[in-house]
């Protein structure tokens, strides 16, 4: 994983007010900052990795978050992206990785919460356990922390650290709580052959915790000596000596500026049953070749790398000690205003004007073909890019070709919009053949929500169950600029009705145009490879059609039951109705039929007069009737569709082309 490169600018900008704000962090270790000692891939796994967010005004909680990062099974040949809900404001930043490593701290975390123990004087209060650190050498759970002071995150492209402005990447830089230390042995012939066979090193005076924050003295209790000890196994000779190592050996760190040299960290090697006389030295951290004396004293502070050469002197043991700052682990928060991640879905809406980029998981792709009854297709080296689009300005009768930015990013889909006008475009994934995968449909609206937002009706019924929903306000896709720049239609005028919205095969989750002058291609299709091979293919065939799952025996393509499928062209949060949702309502609530269409409040409002594209060849017919697709299915062909005119059910054959109207979930 490559960090990428940070914009930076000087600037001062006041804190905005606490809003909910989601951010991406790319867990991983493959990310290495340089430094003395970079260690081996064990050194930078993460397992998990916990955000929380103190108020800079008064240290109580703003935010708790937990994402996960490799699986136990990997290790540095990965790296994860997980979403996390944060807040704009003035923080405090603490990271932890690897909580897991202390299953008694990790719960301590998990309580902490707006509402109970929610001050960072509590969490500076909170230490990993000695065993947290395993001394093993297949230790791969090392306690990592990060504090991050006076950090001013807000909504527009902006996180402030210091004054520094970042408008792409934040990286942020984790230290390890612990310590490692690597020891090699030289052993004459004679003093190898009095050595026993259980060759162990000893570490005394090692703390029995390991504070979160950094900076608290952990020298007070200690673990019992002569109990931390590591195995040596030998490695050859280095100058007629025998060699034994051990390189990597974690223990917590030693924090306390004022401590004295009796009170050190200190490393013993038995010859015979019993430790060698004066065999106990100091890792005296003042013994690096840059001066660390004054400061630290005989601590051992975290994330550093311990390097013991021993050898036996005359009456103990003889060091060599390098002690160097271990690299930090580096994972980059992307931030919000940069790149707002997305949950699963096939459409998405992007306001008109705002060229804030989205992020779109491409996990759906996988899902969506063992749906459909396929193998999973291979994702790997996809390449991603803009497919068609409809889009035009106020009074145009012709579409117009929006600037789009369309490209990979890792197990997103990154997609800009860089011009002020409205309607919508298509993206599609492909495989690393050029073989198309995925599709996805853009929604760019002119400024105008396209859903309700007013309260539900006054029963105040749940969503979805077909009384006091929340629907959208406009057909999928509808937008002002066929419209003469109004929601509501005064004329029948085919190349001037955004307000109708794009067309969709029952089961479908790719949409066709709304203009009766786009062109795109029909053909029988019959099977669920052909669905997902060919979005912009209008299928003609008028039997054997069933959506996206081609088998005779599923008929739940838009998911009657079962909630939202993978199929759904709705946006995230909402779906396709059910034949029993979208006839929740009444003709009384509907006002007169006109020849444009008619509204009703209970239902989202405006239902245009919209035509249909003929199942036989993808035209337009009956332009004096409204149509809008139910998700509900009808033997093996035709599925329900309410018709606006008359607030009716007709069951209509599924390869049709209808709007859909959609309802929260």
């Amino acid at each position: 994983m490559l960090l990428l490169p940070v914009s930076c600018i000087k600037e001062n900008i006041a804190p905005a007010a606490e809003q909910e704000q989601t951010v991406v962090i790319t867990i991983g270790a493959g990310v290495r900052a340089a430094g003395d000692a970079s260690g081996t891939p064990d050194d930078y796994y993460i397992n998990s990795l916990r955000v929380l967010g103190y108020r800079h005004s008064d240290g109580t909680l703003a935010f708790n978050e937990l994402a996960l990062g490799l699986p136990a099974s990997t290790l540095n040949s990965d790296t994860v992206e997980e979403e996390i809900d944060v807040k704009t404001g003035r923080f405090t930043i603490i990271f932890i990785a690897n909580e897991h490593s202390d299953p008694a701290l990790s719960a301590q975390l998990g309580a902490i919460t707006e509402d109970s123990n929610n001050t960072l004087s509590h969490l500076q209060g909170l230490s990993f356990a000695h065993t947290a650190f395993g001394m093993s050498n297949n230790n791969i759970n090392i306690p990592m922390v990060a504090v991050r002071r006076n950090i001013i995150i807000q909504g527009d492209n902006k996180l402030i650290e210091q004054g520094t402005t970042y408008n792409d990447k934040w990286p942020v830089l984790l230290e390890r709580v612990g310590i490692r230390i690597g020891v090699k042995l030289l052993l004459t012939d004679s003093q190898l052959a009095a050595w026993p066979s259980n060759r162990r090193v000893y570490f005394n005076n090692v703390p029995d915790k390991a504070y979160i924050y950094p900076g608290v003295s952990n020298s007070g209790s200690l673990v019992a000596d002569n109990v931390k000890f590591a195995t040596l196994t030998a490695a050859g000779k280095e100058g007629g000596l025998n060699v034994f190592k051990n390189d990597r050996i974690i223990l917590p760190e030693l924090s306390d500026p004022a401590l004295p040299e009796n009170k050190g960290l200190t490393l013993s090697v038995l010859q015979g049953s019993t430790p060698r006389t004066g065999a106990l030295r100091n890792l005296n951290a003042s013994d690096v070749p840059f001066d660390w004396a004054g400061t630290y004293g005989y601590t051992t502070p975290r994330n550093h790398y311990v390097d013991v050469t021993a050898s036996f002197g005359e009456t103990g043991l003889d060091f060599i000690v390098q002690n160097l700052e271990w690299n930090d682990v580096v994972i980059p928060w992307e931030l919000e205003g940069t790149a707002v991640v997305q949950r699963e879905a096939n459409s998405y809406i992007i306001p008109k004007g705002i060229q804030k980029p989205i992020l779109i998981p491409i996990s759906q792709v996988a899902k969506g073909y063992i749906a459909a009854g396929l193998s999973a297709p291979s994702t790997a080296n996809y390449s991603a890019n803009f497919m068609w689009s409809e889009m035009g300005t106020a009074g145009s009768t012709t579409a117009i070709s929006p600037i789009v930015v369309v490209k990979p990013a890792g197990n997103y889909i990154y997609v800009q919009v860089n011009s002020n006008i409205e309607g919508n475009f298509v993206v599609e994934m492909k495989n690393s053949s050029g073989v198309h995968l995925w599709s996805w449909h853009i929604w760019v609206t002119d400024g105008y929500f396209p859903y309700t937002t007013a309260a539900p009706n006054s029963n105040g019924a749940a969503d979805g169950d077909g009384s006091g929903d929340r629907w959208m306000r406009y057909n999928l896709g509808a937008f002002n600029a066929f419209a003469d720049g109004s929601p509501t239609m005064t004329v029948f005028d085919r190349d001037k009705l955004g307000i109708r919205g794009l067309y969709y095969q029952w089961g479908r989750k790719d949409p066709f145009p709304m203009l009766e002058s786009a062109t795109f291609p029909t053909a029988s299709i019959t099977s669920s490879a052909e669905v997902l091979s060919y979005p912009r293919t209008f299928a003609t065939n008028q039997g054997n059609f069933r959506g996206s799952l081609q088998v005779t025996t599923n008929n739940n393509s838009w998911g009657e039951t079962g909630g939202k499928t993978v199929f759904d062209p709705c946006p995230p949060g909402y779906r396709v109705p059910s034949e029993a949702v979208m006839f929740s309502s009444s003709n009384s609530e509907w006002d007169l039929n006109t020849l444009n269409g008619r509204s009703n409040p209970n239902l989202g409002g405006y239902y245009p007069v919209t035509a249909r594209r003929q199942n036989s060849s993808g035209v337009f017919v009956g332009t004096d009737t409204g149509y809008a697709w139910t998700a509900t299915s009808e033997g093996t062909n035709n599925a329900p569709i309410m018709i606006v005119t008359a607030y009716t059910s007709n069951n209509a054959n599924r390869s049709f082309g209808h709007p859909v109207r959609c309802v929260a979930e």
